[in-house]
């Protein structure tokens, strides 16, 4: 079965889109943000292995991406990397595998600065340990698979949200895939 609504609890964001995987709202934000003229990506932090993949082009054959990654402390560097061609940040509440913690207040406080969507995958943290849309995250993705299961026995993702024009272009985005 598949779950068609997620209903977000209190404090984790007005929406939610439900996808068929963590890997799977990965994709449709990274294909819903970036266009011709803002196809770069700042990854901030070791990231999840597959997600490496899916940016190197090895999870999509053929297909490559334009990102580039500074590290977790390097807030200068990241600073210095935002400019007009940048589609979003993306970091890891807590980085997988090596456990660095992004200072996400300070992350946000750049993008938004820079006018450039902060996107945050909190599944390791869970939103017991932190709520990114309340330090400032534009869009939340959790893996619903280590909430649901610890595993792979099942695979299930969503992507939390407040409403407004990223709102839209995610809705867009989650009626085209579907």
């Amino acid at each position: 079965s598949s779950v068609k609504h997620v209903r977000p609890g209190p404090n984790s964001g007005q929406c939610s889109t439900p996808c068929d995987s963590g890997m799977a709202a990965i994709t449709m934000i990274l294909d819903a943000l970036r266009t011709v003229e803002r196809p770069k990506m700042i990854m901030v932090g070791t990231l999840y292995t597959d997600t490496y993949g899916l940016l190197r082009g090895s999870v999509l054959k053929g297909r490559t991406l334009d990102w580039e990654w500074v590290g977790v402390r390097d807030l200068k560097q990241l600073e210095q990397g935002i400019d007009d061609r940048t589609a979003l940040v993306f970091t890891e509440t807590i980085t997988n595998p090596l456990g660095d913690v992004s200072d996400l207040r300070a992350v946000s406080e750049l993008t938004r600065g820079h006018g450039v969507p902060l996107v945050v995958d909190n599944t390791l943290a869970t939103p017991f340990n932190c709520l990114p849309l309340e330090c400032g995250a534009d869009l939340v993705v959790y893996s619903t698979a280590k909430h649901f299961s610890g595993t792979n026995a099942h695979r299930g993702g969503v992507v939390l949200f407040q409403e407004g024009t990223l709102a839209d272009t995610l809705r867009r985005q989650h009626r085209v895939l579907q």
